[in-house]
């Protein structure tokens, strides 16, 4: 009775996990399909159609750096300059050593009425940032997946080799491998970070009021245009703390940004 149990366990497991990869293959097999019909609306000019069906892929909670630059570019296209940006900007997140979306983004960006000159970086910040952003997130944790079974290999070596020259330099190159895992594993992890925490927006609205507090009734600071990247420090309520590159701090409508 309880090995009938435990078949019938198994057979259901094994039933439900087969529709279940049927139905993920049948949803990648329609979002292929809606992406090609999109890309042939893009270049026959249609580009609205176009917007609409790369959303309709979105919103099935699908992200890949070529659905976000096609994107960027059919709202280029119709002058949405501050959707263009942002779909861009979100594009480089998941590929940012891509040099056509780099190229468009900042093709975008000289639409822009509102320039903000960023304050100089820190080198060391400016080292990390170029090191972590040297390969997308899929490169990085292969490359720490290689590294770590490197790793385990050579530890297997030295504890079971029986020549001592062997033993000493497997045991070299096992901690090189923890080494080089190490920083793998934190540039991929820190890039993933990047594009989980939404740290960064772009104002949507053109003459977006910056107040001195979350709130109306404080003072005016300044105004900023649509296309305008800002870095998002505190959230409360309907309101966001923003930075500029230039080191301005003010607070602005949450409804009048969208996260990149």
């Amino acid at each position: 009775m309880r090995l009938n149990q435990i078949t019938n366990s198994w057979r259901k497991w094994l039933i439900s996990n087969i529709l279940l990869f049927l139905i993920f293959a049948m949803n990648a097999q329609s979002n292929q399909s809606i992406f090609e019909e999109a890309n042939l609306a893009y270049r026959n000019g249609n580009y609205a159609i176009a917007i609409e069906l790369y959303e309709r892929i979105l919103s099935q909670g699908y992200e890949a750096s070529e659905l976000y630059y096609n994107l960027g570019n059919a709202y280029y296209r119709t002058n949405s300059v501050a959707k263009s940006i942002l779909y861009f900007e979100k594009a480089k997140l998941l590929a940012p050593n891509d040099r056509n979306i780099e190229f468009n983004l900042e093709k975008s960006n000289l639409l822009v009425k509102q320039k903000v000159e960023p304050l100089p970086e820190f080198f060391l910040h400016v080292f990390f940032a170029y090191f972590r952003n040297f390969f997308g997130i899929g490169t990085w944790t292969t490359l720490s997946i290689i590294f770590f079974m490197l790793m385990i290999v050579f530890a297997i070596i030295f504890v079971f080799s029986a020549s001592m020259s062997i033993r000493k330099w497997s045991f070299a190159l096992s901690v090189f491998m923890i080494v080089f895992f190490g920083i793998t594993f934190w540039a991929g992890y820190s890039a993933r970070q990047q594009v989980l925490m939404h740290k960064t927006a772009i104002v949507m609205k053109t003459n977006t009021e910056a107040f001195s507090s979350p709130d109306k009734i404080g003072v005016l600071i300044f105004t900023l245009t649509e296309g305008v990247k800002v870095e998002i420090t505190s959230i409360r309520q309907d309101w966001v703390e923003i930075r500029l590159a230039d080191g301005k701090i003010a607070w602005l409508p949450a409804s009048s940004i969208e996260l990149i």
